[in-house]
């Protein structure tokens, strides 16, 4: 590489080419990574963030209204930007922990990886039963899908299923 083109490199000139910042960066021992980002957040009610919000607002036991609209908007979409925020932070753990927990499964639907915040301790020291019926705990144990049970939550397993 001629100095002239890592000159315009390093004032930002000609960093377009990954090739050539590649090579820059082979030569101070670094890697790069090449991130696509969006530019603006989802146009959508129904990201993590705001379902989140909406929840704290109409209180614990909306959850089930605004989690499943949450999912039928990310599985008609398929946009990743709805999950790319985590919960607002005085979000109940144990919602906090089913957000993240759903958010894992809908992206493994779709073969693509979580983001970050998913992967923070989202364990729950108690186990939670969603259901919260006596006679479906044994079934939610031995059904509970892998996003879920990781956390400590038990499910069944249509948990996510919609008519």
């Amino acid at each position: 590489m001629s100095r002239e083109t890592l000159r315009q490199i390093e004032n930002n000139l000609n960093a377009s080419k990954i090739s050539a910042i590649q090579c820059v960066a082979n030569n101070y021992s670094y890697q790069v990574l090449v991130e696509i980002v969006p530019i603006a957040p989802p146009q959508s009610d129904f990201s993590s963030v705001v379902t989140s919000m909406k929840i704290s607002r109409d209180g614990f036991d909306s959850w089930k209204l605004h989690l499943m609209n949450f999912v039928d908007e990310f599985r008609r979409s398929a946009d990743m930007r709805l999950v790319l925020l985590p919960p607002v932070m005085d979000f109940d753990k144990r919602l906090k922990s089913l957000l993240a927990s759903t958010v894992s499964a809908l992206c493994a639907e779709i073969e693509s990886a979580p983001p970050d915040w998913v992967f923070l301790d989202h364990y729950l020291n108690r186990p939670w039963f969603v259901a919260e019926m006596e006679s479906l705990k044994a079934s939610a144990l031995q059904e509970s899908p892998y996003h879920f049970r990781c956390n400590n939550i038990f499910t069944l397993a249509n948990f996510l299923k919609r008519a």
